[in-house]
């Protein structure tokens, strides 16, 4: 079944609009509370440039800068009435069992430091994220080829009632005998779900290289764009030096 994703708000902050925004926006709404005001803008959907695929030495550094901005990004949240939302716990990161993006995303968050040259610098990745990968999520467009990977915030999902999948009518199993199926028995299940998201706030998502398409989901224009760098930490050099001399 396909399935629309919509979050609880709207596109331009007013309660009474009908326009409700997408799961994964770049101009979410904090709540408009009188005709005048101004709300404040945020995004979950990002791009950056990256191509895992590509052997490049700095491809690693550079996503792991992007991981550390859009999770920083992430903990600066507001809330629908413009406070802090809070979203300060554990990430992880839930890709498709892609071969490049899944080792560069492991690596971007366990390496200590990187090399540029003979400098070492930090890694401001590190151990911010945790990795999940599943073969399923490579049947999504979001996710296939190694296109891009989710970043989730479980402990404020459970709190705020984040994505969250809801049994609406449980389980059931009917048997009954028909010849012509396998021994004789024919099995019926039934079960249904919805999709509820309270807040958006939880879940982000990160597309690696450019967008592809001027329509549809992947059109560049649905995305906030993330620059990364791969020098983190600038080497700092002597350029010149100055001789005392004691005295008494």
């Amino acid at each position: 079944s396909r399935l629309l994703l919509n979050s609880a708000d709207t596109k331009s902050g007013d309660i009474y609009d009908t326009d409700k925004a997408p799961l994964f926006y770049k101009a979410h709404k904090t709540v408009k509370r009188s005709a005048d005001a101004t709300p404040i803008s945020q995004s979950n959907i990002f791009y950056a440039g990256i191509d895992t695929s590509k052997e490049d030495g700095t491809i690693v550094a550079k996503l792991a800068d992007v991981i550390n901005q859009v999770i920083t990004t992430m903990e600066n949240y507001r809330d629908d009435n413009g406070k802090r939302a809070g979203v300060l716990g554990a990430k992880t990161i839930v890709a498709g069992n892609d071969a490049h993006l899944k080792a560069a995303l492991e690596t971007a968050v366990s390496t200590d430091v990187f090399m540029q040259g003979e400098v070492k610098f930090p890694n401001p990745a590190k151990s911010r994220a945790t990795v999940k990968t599943s073969p399923y999520y490579l049947d999504i467009d979001m996710c296939k080829d190694g296109n891009g990977f989710f970043i989730v915030d479980k402990a404020y999902n459970e709190e705020n009632h984040g994505l969250e999948l809801t049994e609406r009518i449980p389980f059931t199993l009917d048997a009954f005998e028909k010849r012509e199926a396998p021994r004789g028995i024919k099995y019926e299940g039934r079960q249904r779900f919805d999709i509820n998201c309270a807040s958006w706030r939880g879940i982000a998502y990160v597309r690696l290289g450019t967008p592809g398409n001027n329509t549809g989901w992947d059109k560049v224009g649905n995305y906030t764009r993330i620059t990364p760098t791969s020098t983190i930490v600038k080497p700092v050099s002597i350029v010149g030096t100055v001789s005392t001399k004691a005295s008494t």
